[in-house]
């Protein structure tokens, strides 16, 4: 009797095959999750890096532009869609929710060798009886404020307006101790009266025209000319239970005026197909430190 070995050979060749799909069937269930996940990787990095080579471009704007409220924008496009956008000035400072304080979004900080310096020109504040700013405590106790220490009338905020032909300085209308609201306080008609305030310019002269107001309309409110207000800690922080607290929340309101806010935010979003990174940058204005605040005669 003869041996079939064609018979033979074909379940060989059917068991090569199983194991040969097997195999394969292994390998695929490894390397094409691994190929996906190279693949959203590659899309994840490259939406950020798109989105933060965007930020740099917009500096480079922020550094260019010659109107402190000028913005600038680009919106979605398609497929590889991207958005970028600058927000620079509103009629509140800080924009609601984009504030500084760790206690109230609500709030910017300022703080003793941190001031805070903010252009005010081109005719930005045609209101001047809407203009109020606020100081408090920030929330850390409900129950806290500011500690008169040696007095009830310490000074705790020096202010400066300049522009470019004169400055008007604070001089006997500092924001005092009793000045600063507690941290349960909100913006209301406790903000401290900064548009009354009679200061003396650089002449020394003080007299009722040197009022916040008056300066302001002969001296800022011309479209040549700007000015730049000036904030500054010039006493150590201390509360009533003598205690010391990093910062003071200010917040400002301007009716329907804009003014540039003290920091610029620069949204930049770029889609790579399934992934999409959104950077949001705070750019803050330049502002001289404290030292500069005094002037030394020879």
């Amino acid at each position: 009797m003869k041996s079939n070995k064609k018979a033979l050979s074909l379940p060989l060749v059917m068991w090569l095959v199983i194991i040969l799909w097997l195999l394969a069937s292994s390998i695929l269930e490894y390397i094409i999750p691994f190929s996906k996940d190279i693949k959203w990787i590659e899309n994840s990095t490259r939406a950020y890096y798109q989105a933060a080579s965007w930020v740099e471009e917009w500096l480079y704007f922020l550094k260019g532009r010659t109107d402190d409220k000028a913005e600038k924008s680009i919106p979605y496009s398609w497929d590889l869609a991207y958005k970028l956008e600058t927000i620079s000035s509103g009629n509140i400072i800080p924009k609601t929710w984009e504030g500084t304080s760790e206690y109230d979004k609500d709030w910017n900080t300022i703080s003793v060798w941190s001031p805070i310096q903010i252009p005010i020109w081109k005719y930005s504040i045609t209101n001047m009886s809407s203009f109020k700013i606020a100081f408090r405590v920030p929330g850390i106790k409900s129950d806290l404020g500011l500690a008169p220490n040696i007095s009830p009338y310490k000074e705790i905020v020096n202010w400066q307006l300049s522009s470019q032909n004169n400055t008007l300085n604070s001089s006997w209308s500092l924001v005092m101790s009793n000045d600063i609201l507690k941290s349960n306080n909100n913006f209301d008609n406790s903000a401290f009266d900064l548009k009354n305030a009679i200061w003396k310019d650089l002449n020394w002269t003080y007299n009722s025209n040197n009022k916040f107001s008056y300066f302001y309309s002969n001296e800022c409110n011309v479209s040549s000319k700007i000015c730049s207000l000036k904030l500054s800690i010039v006493n150590d922080l201390m509360t009533t239970s003598w205690q010391t607290i990093p910062y003071l929340e200010w917040r400002m309101t301007f009716h329907n005026d804009k003014v540039p806010y003290y920091y610029t935010r620069i949204n930049s979003s770029w889609k790579s197909y399934w992934y999409r990174r959104d950077l949001k940058v705070l750019v803050p204005r330049e502002t001289l430190i404290e030292a500069f605040d005094f002037t030394v005669f020879q």
